[in-house]
């Protein structure tokens, strides 16, 4: 067991078709380069009660809220990821009524022994987040993009994530892992 250490690799791939019948996504892209990631998946938990003490509980999966801070997000990447568009002259047009594409994000991050983990989250969308900027002062101050997303389970299937280390039984992904959004190729029994 090794600890994570490192962060790179954000890449994006649209979902073209999401039902019973499966799940469908363009090639992943690149996105930019990467400084943190945080996942918060929202359980619901119940529990019941019976002869006067807990007996049951159940949990729920609600949304996944992803925070992502990159170095910078082009103009064509924001239009990418929040559904705004790129004019004819090269600006970024933002319209109240854009919708932000689903989107799938894959990563990797490096362990403590050199290897990596990777991540595919599979089905979600990003949404407009604080963009703040500061003077140039004595020392220089790095301001960086950070984006929300909200990710849901797959409508095909449930699935919401596939995480996988290089040093798991059986996984052997990792040079391919951004060359297409991951898919289990013989389901386990």
């Amino acid at each position: 067991m090794a600890a994570r250490i490192g962060l790179k690799d954000f890449h994006t791939a649209l979902v073209t078709s999401d039902d019973a019948t499966g799940t469908v996504y363009e090639t992943p892209e690149f996105l930019s380069k990467a400084i943190s990631a945080t996942i918060t998946p929202t359980t619901n938990t119940a529990t019941l009660y019976a002869e006067d003490s807990a007996a049951e509980t159940a949990t729920s999966l609600g949304p996944v809220n992803v925070v992502v801070n990159v170095r910078d997000l082009t103009t064509a990447q924001q239009a990418r990821l929040l559904g705004h568009r790129i004019t004819s002259d090269g600006v970024l047009a933002s319209n109240k009524g854009d919708l932000a594409p689903e989107l799938a994000l894959g990563f990797r991050a490096e362990k403590s022994d050199g290897s990596y983990r990777y991540v595919w989250l599979l089905k979600g969308r990003f949404a407009l987040s604080e963009d703040s900027y500061q003077t140039k002062e004595e020392t220089p101050t790095f301001q960086t993009a950070t984006i929300n997303a909200t990710f849901l389970p797959r409508e095909s299937d449930g699935e919401w994530r596939f995480l996988a280390d290089d040093n798991d039984e059986g996984f052997a992904g990792g040079a391919a892992w951004f060359e297409s959004v991951y898919e289990e190729t013989a389901p386990n029994p």
